[in-house]
């Protein structure tokens, strides 16, 4: 029975037309003919005779070590003996109370830390994906003009790394050969003495004048006025 529910796909447009019922006799349904309880007590106690039936309370106590709230629980059953025929609305929201707080007590007898309401705020958004599925299931052909109108989208190239710039080996350093003077010499801008040719006699050099001083303008003896009157 579980497993034919897990695979079964359920029709979403296999649902009732608005107004079907209206064009129906009256009376066809269970929970439109005189209900089975008129009084509250009488239909808590039918409700607890059906709960604690072994399959059915097992089956309470899974659904609350899987975290069904229950708020959940107590809408289900409850309804569903409104839809039997068993009590009016107006009765099932009597005892509903009632019912909460029995299937609380039996939790906590078990061990069992409930969830006490659900925290579920309306139906969700379609998922993209079942939207799709839909169509192509019953509107093969828009399903295909939907596909040819959507562009497809280019595959991201994976970004490369930089690879890093090979070094250059490092040449080993030569050890320069000769003495420690001589390879500090031309580096140091020292120059080697020139050796003069044996056999000839250096030339003795003059040694250097001694600089002379600038000549000096001759002095006056007076000044410019006084030389003029003196050549006058």
């Amino acid at each position: 029975m579980i497993g034919n529910a897990r695979t079964h796909k359920p029709d979403l447009f296999n649902v009732a037309i608005p107004g079907e019922s209206l064009t129906q006799p009256k009376g066809n349904r269970p929970y439109e003919k005189p209900a089975e309880f008129d009084n509250p007590v009488d239909a808590f106690n039918n409700i607890l005779e059906a709960y604690y039936h072994p399959v059915t309370f097992g089956n309470v106590t899974k659904s609350l070590i899987a975290g069904v709230p229950i708020e959940f629980l107590v809408d289900v059953i409850t309804f569903s003996g409104f839809m039997s025929g068993k009590y009016t609305v107006d009765v099932a929201e009597l005892i509903k109370p009632a019912f909460f707080l029995n299937i609380l007590a039996d939790a906590r007898d078990s061990d069992i830390d409930p969830i006490i309401f659900s925290t579920t705020e309306g139906p969700d958004e379609m998922d993209p994906s079942d939207f799709i599925n839909m169509m192509k299931e019953l509107r093969p052909e828009k399903h295909a003009e939907l596909l040819a109108s959507t562009p497809l989208s280019k595959p991201e190239e994976p970004m490369m790394e930089p690879e890093e710039p090979m070094m250059a080996p490092e040449e080993p350093m030569m050890e320069p050969e000769g003495s420690f003077i001589q390879q500090q010499g031309p580096a140091m801008g020292l120059q080697e003495p020139m050796m003069e040719p044996e056999g000839q006699m250096p030339v003795p050099q003059s040694p250097p004048l001694p600089p002379q001083a600038p000549p000096q303008a001759p002095m006056m003896s007076g000044g410019f006025i006084e030389q003029r009157m003196d050549g006058e």
